[in-house]
């Protein structure tokens, strides 16, 4: 009776041919999965092109020092992609980064020209 009780434990009993075959499956399926790894050699990407960023929605508004626009995915690629123009100071005045020189207009339209460091 005890003996009994050991053989059959209630787990499925899968007969040889079939372990086999799902070894074998599962080789199969691994070595297809590596043989398309193989590629080609090294491959140097073309210089210059264009990045096209679509955000979802539209932004608040453009000033990423204002409350409102905190957390927007747009600012976050934005900054990625292009340096500042300015950076902050320890004591929060801007600082030239990118730029040595910035000219605006006092009138509607409101125009900021920025001259890019020659270096």
């Amino acid at each position: 009776m005890l003996s009994d009780a050991r053989a059959d434990s209630g787990r499925a009993k899968i007969p040889k041919g079939g372990r086999l075959a799902a070894a074998t499956a599962a080789i199969v399926v691994s070595l297809l999965a590596v043989s398309g790894a193989g590629g080609s050699g090294v491959q140097t990407p073309p210089k210059g092109g264009t990045v096209v960023v679509g955000p979802i929605l539209e932004p608040r508004c453009l000033n990423p020092l204002v409350a409102s626009c905190e957390g927007q995915s747009f600012f976050w690629s934005f900054e990625k992609v292009f340096a500042p123009p300015f950076a902050l100071a320890p004591d929060f005045t801007p600082r030239p980064k990118l730029v040595s020189r910035v000219t605006f207009t006092r009138k509607p339209p409101f125009t900021l020209t920025y001259e890019i460091r020659p270096e």
